[in-house]
This record gives structure tokens, C-alpha cells and sequence, in this order.
């Protein structure tokens, strides 16, 4: 997989703010425009991120588990994988419940959106952005919808069940089955992982489009909003 410079990202970020609130001050009735031909490509970029993540999780975790070779290296890996889990999640908590509470970064002043007669907003969705809205935002709730099930995260159990229980029957059935298999799984992984090198190229002009449009509707005060936010987890991760 390639590797991107996070600097080409942050540069989307920086170009994003500094062109939304450019717009904003200068040219207020670009709203349009930005939410017809700009938001929609960050809108394209996330609904593919999302969607990518059911064909790996059905391919790269049987795969995982399919190389442990056995039930006792796979238990064995589960329950060492299991404690470390609970682990740093309990860390993880500690820290932010201690940090959130102490700091409160979330008692920010609320923003103050300009009303209409200051900014204009497109009132439908352009062509760019209903070919996008084909895409599904929530591939979760989707495949929910379709099998009965209440709730997206109900769906993603049951994916992983069906990933892990692939996975060892590929584990279990004789080389001369499981190979071809396996080999399929393993070229739609490749594959997957192909779409997410261009989505990797594609991240920097994805973050400026959802960035331009997310500071044009709400100004600077957003900046010092997330600003709050950013140093928090920042602050959190070095803990």
C-alpha cells in the first residue's frame, strides 16, 4: 500500500479552511456553487471508505485467521488479543473521562450561523451530488435493511461471525480446498487494498472539498471550536 505525506493532507486541510472562510467574507453566494461541485466529491470520498470496509473485513480477517493454523494458536491469539483489548480500552477511558472532566472541552461558546439573508445556500442537490447520493452512506444499516436486522451495529456482529467462521473453516478443510479459496480471497484483498491506495491519493482535494464547505457555512468560530478538540485528544494520545 502507498504511502501518503500526512503534509499533503494537512495542506488540504490549511487550503480548505483558508478557502471557505475566503468565500464566506468575500464571496457569500458561492454556497451553490460549493455544495453543487465541491462537497459532493468529500461526500464520494467517505461513502467508498465506508463501503470498502465490508469486502475487507470478509476478506482480510478469515485470511488472519486461516494463518494461525491451527485452533490452539487461534485461541491462543484470541484470548492474548481479547486481554490486551480490555486492557487499553480501560486505559483509554481513564484517561479520557479524567481529561474530559477536568478540562470540559466540550463547554465551547455555540456558533453562531449568519442567518439566509447573509449567506446563500443551494436549496437542492446538483447533479454531482445525486449521482454521490447513488453510493450508500451507512453500507451497514443498508445490508440491516435488506436482512431483517434492528440496527447497523447488529449487522457488523453478525459480519464478523461470518468472517471468523470462514475463516476457520478455510483453516480446517484440506489445503487441496481451502487454496483456491483462500487464493480468492486473498486477490479481492489485494483489490481492495488497490482502491484504497487511490483513495489515499484522492485524500487531500477530499479533506479541502468537505473542510471549504464546513467553514463556509460556519465561519471561524468553527476553527477555535475544533481547535478546543484537537489539543484535548492531542493531549490524550500523549497520555
Amino acid at each position: 500500500m502507498k504511502q501518503r505525506s500526512p503534509w499533503w493532507v494537512l495542506a488540504g486541510l490549511g487550503g480548505g479552511i483558508v478557502a471557505g472562510l475566503a468565500l464566506r467574507a468575500w464571496l457569500p453566494t458561492a454556497g451553490p456553487f460549493l455544495q453543487a461541485w465541491i462537497e459532493p466529491w468529500g461526500d464520494l470520498f467517505l461513502r467508498i471508505l465506508f463501503l470498502l470496509v465490508i469486502p475487507v473485513l470478509l476478506t482480510a480477517l478469515p485470511l488472519g485467521v486461516a494463518s494461525a493454523g491451527s485452533l490452539f494458536h487461534l485461541g491462543r491469539t484470541a484470548l492474548i488479543s481479547l486481554a490486551m483489548t480490555l486492557l487499553l480500552s480501560s486505559l483509554s477511558v481513564v484517561v479520557a473521562l479524567g481529561l474530559v472532566n477536568v478540562w470540559k472541552p466540550g463547554k465551547a461558546p455555540v456558533m453562531q450561523v449568519p442567518p439566509p439573508q447573509e449567506l446563500t445556500l443551494g436549496k437542492g442537490a446538483g447533479p454531482l451530488a445525486e449521482v454521490v447520493s447513488l453510493i450508500p452512506d451507512d453500507p451497514f444499516g443498508l445490508l440491516a435493511g435488506w436482512f431483517g436486522f434492528s440496527s447497523s451495529a447488529k449487522m457488523m456482529l453478525v459480519l464478523l461471525g461470518v468472517a471468523v467462521g470462514w475463516g476457520v473453516l478455510l483453516m480446517l478443510c484440506p489445503k487441496k480446498i481451502s487454496g483456491p479459496l483462500q487464493g480468492g480471497s486473498e486477490r479481492v484483498f489485494v483489490l481492495c487494498t488497490k482502491i484504497i491506495d487511490g483513495l489515499i491519493a484522492w485524500a487531500p482535494w477530499a479533506v479541502f472539498c468537505l473542510t471549504c464547505m464546513s467553514f463556509f457555512r460556519t465561519g471561524p468560530g468553527l476553527l477555535s471550536y475544533l481547535a478546543v478538540f484537537v489539543v484535548a485528544v492531542l493531549l490524550a494520545l500523549g497520555l
